[in-house]
């Protein structure tokens, strides 16, 4: 009588449920990867980017500097190497900048840099700081546009209403 109490405490499970635990993890991961997009985006300075309605997205690249023009001529740079910030937005100097170039062609040759200038920037201050990135062998740049919010009404283009 004393062994069939005993077979009772057999069926009890002694393992831990780990269901709950993965449930938890999997809910913080998406948290997470929702939430750092718009963390690393308020880092970012506010600047009114010209529009153009025949901008295209660009594909990435390892190697990515991303370089700010303020109307004023002060330039921010943001690194990107693998889809990991390795400089978040610092403001440089025109030498600082062509160190880094220098660097990020060493790092990977293919390097993009893409150029956000203010539509207030001086025409000069765009070339010179493409000119500083040819210097530093980055070859390959893009300049960022916003899409306008409405693309101009096509209709009587090319004619006038005067008789």
């Amino acid at each position: 009588m004393a062994g069939g109490a005993d077979q009772g405490d057999e069926d009890i499970i002694s393992g831990i449920n780990v269901t709950p635990l993965v449930d938890v993890v999997l809910v913080l991961l998406i948290i997470l990867m929702v939430t750092a997009k718009q963390l690393v985006q308020q880092d970012a300075i506010a600047m009114d980017l010209p529009a153009a309605s025949t901008g295209e997205a660009q594909p990435t690249v390892p190697t990515e500097m991303r370089i700010s023009l303020e109307a004023d001529g002060t330039l921010h740079l943001n690194i990107t190497q693998n889809n990991e910030q390795t400089l978040a937005q610092t403001e440089v100097t025109q030498a600082q900048l062509l160190e880094r170039a220098r660097a990020a062609h060493a790092a990977d040759p293919e390097a993009r840099a893409i150029l956000s200038a203010d539509p207030a920037a001086s025409h000069g201050a765009v070339i010179a700081v493409i000119d500083i990135l040819r210097q530093g062998e980055v070859n390959r740049f893009a300049f960022s546009t916003r899409q306008p919010s409405e693309l101009p009404s096509q209709q009587g283009a090319g004619t006038t209403d005067e008789p």
